[in-house]
């Protein structure tokens, strides 16, 4: 059998060696992006109050597929949450209700990462189809719960700011007293909300934010300013953090407001905004981070390389091209 001459034979061995060159460098690629991402994915843990709850929860999917992070949070009475981050127990973002004094003397979170993030409002709460009254003023309100039979809302005695909020509206319309027989103290707004949808009460009060949570009952509307004034919600960065930049991700997304869709996702309102708030990731400013966002919806994904893995592979990319040449050239035989 005659021999192929030398110059087909080179010819041969080039086109393998494309083939082969074009099956190691993205497996190469994808080794490269999955160990980044094994080594900087962090779980970050959030203590905060429940009145936040619904939109801390909507936030942090959003997050955790931008970033690779997971987000492992715990919710409590406003009281209750904050005495856990004096006392230092060690989450890695807290968010607290004022006053911030005490959380800020503790020691126990970065007094320069306060970040201002939501107010939250006590509503009225019906059960769903019932007639939805009027709550508009001060006197409307003041004539309702005298007029009904059973209201309920959660234990201030507990560190519920709803309630603690509450008992403050039924001393500014002097009927404290007058209203005792009527309550029904619950554990926390879903409690509250339990109470409500079983009609045993007739009114419930919490924040918004944990009356649309719950199945049953339907938001009247907040309570008038005059007589109930919004909770703030500030977030910190905690002393104890064991994932300090994924924990500055994290609070960095919380604060970046959407213009307000409705009070029904969320049932809180950013700072000096009048209704709802969203939470959504934070902006990518430059073309290089547009551009590994583009990529990383398209060609990158078919690889099967995540969102994330994606983004730091075009941030990395002069280094992988680099190493991935280097690799090819030191394995020529490899390509014979």
């Amino acid at each position: 059998m005659s021999k192929l001459p030398s110059r087909m034979l080179g010819s041969k061995n080039r086109d393998k060696g494309n083939a082969m060159k074009s099956v190691l460098l993205p497996a190469v690629v994808m080794v490269i992006a999955w160990s980044w991402d094994a080594a900087h994915a962090a779980e970050v843990t959030l203590i905060a109050p429940g009145g936040i709850r619904a939109a801390v929860e909507q936030m942090i999917p959003d997050f955790e597929r931008t970033t690779g992070h997971k987000v492992r949070a715990t919710f409590g009475s406003g009281g209750g949450t904050k005495e856990r981050v004096i006392r230092g127990e060690p989450f890695d973002m807290p968010i607290v209700q004022p006053r911030l004094e005490p959380v800020i003397a503790s020691g126990q979170v970065v007094a320069a990462s306060e970040t201002p993030l939501a107010t939250v409002a006590v509503g009225v709460a019906v059960r769903t189809g019932a007639p939805k009254p009027d709550i508009s003023t001060v006197d409307a309100v003041k004539r309702l719960l005298l007029g009904s039979k059973a209201i309920a809302y959660p234990n201030a005695a507990t560190g519920a700011a709803a309630g603690v909020s509450f008992n403050e509206t039924l001393e500014k319309l002097a009927i404290a007293d007058a209203m005792k027989p009527k309550i029904k103290i619950a554990q926390g707004g879903r409690g509250a909300m339990e109470l409500l949808a079983k009609g045993e009460v007739d009114f419930g009060l919490t924040f918004i934010s944990e009356i649309i949570t719950e199945p049953g009952v339907e938001v009247v509307g907040p309570l008038p300013r005059d007589i109930s004034t919004p909770t703030a919600l500030v977030g910190f960065l905690s002393v104890h953090s064991k994932e300090p930049d994924a924990a500055k991700a994290l609070l960095r997304t919380c604060p970046r407001p959407r213009p307000p869709p409705s009070t029904r996702r969320e049932g809180c309102s950013r700072v000096g905004e009048k209704f709802a708030v969203t939470f959504r990731r934070e902006e990518h400013r430059s073309a290089w981070n547009c551009l590994s966002r583009s990529i990383s919806n398209s060609s990158l994904q078919s690889l099967g390389i995540p969102p994330f893995s994606a983004r730091i592979l075009l941030d990395l990319w002069p280094s992988i091209a680099s190493v991935s040449l280097f690799f090819v050239i030191l394995h020529p035989l490899s390509f014979s």
